[in-house]
């Protein structure tokens, strides 16, 4: 555990795990809670502090509370950071964000070419449904081969026709 300033700030300039500058930050954060705890001690003792009493308030400083003024450090980066780039992390995310936009519009095509389809389609549906039933129809009044093989007399019409329990094709 450190006893003095110097051996404070050895402690967050050894620390590799954080980056430099969170490890200054964190120095900064220490001595500012050391200027703090000054003032409160003159105030109440109605001297400065003498280095012999700076030495004695590091040392009753816990490792917790080291590590406490690291994560606060760590914070105050990320917060000082967000800030410095928010201009450029929210024009980055407009940028984005347009040209998500723009894609979609593109794939979904013109609202004429879209239109256009959509009538082609009401259009040409109905004709080609139409065909198929008027084909179905024509189809049924058509002789079959076993009317025309009748002796030659007229083909009935599907309703005339009667069943004859054999296929169309054989002989009757």
């Amino acid at each position: 555990m450190p006893g003095s300033d110097r051996e404070v700030f050895d402690l967050f300039r050894s620390n590799g795990t954080a980056a430099l500058e969170v490890r200054y930050l964190a120095y900064a954060l220490f001595t500012f809670e050391k200027s703090e705890w000054a003032d409160h001690f003159a105030k109440r003792n109605g001297r400065p502090p003498a280095q012999a009493d700076v030495d004695d308030w590091i040392a009753n400083l816990s490792d917790h509370r080291f590590e406490d003024l690291r994560r606060q450090a760590v914070d105050l980066f990320d917060i000082a950071a967000r800030n410095y780039l928010r201009e450029e992390m929210e024009a980055a995310d407009e940028r984005a964000l347009g040209s998500a936009i723009v894609a979609q519009v593109r794939n979904a095509g013109s609202f004429w070419k879209q239109l256009g389809l959509a009538l082609a389609t009401a259009i040409v549906a109905p004709i080609l449904l139409g065909g198929v039933i008027l084909g179905a129809k024509y189809y049924s009044s058509l002789p079959t081969p076993a009317d025309i093989a009748a002796k030659g007399e007229p083909a009935a019409s599907p309703a005339e026709r009667k069943p004859s329990g054999h296929p169309p094709s054989a002989p009757p």
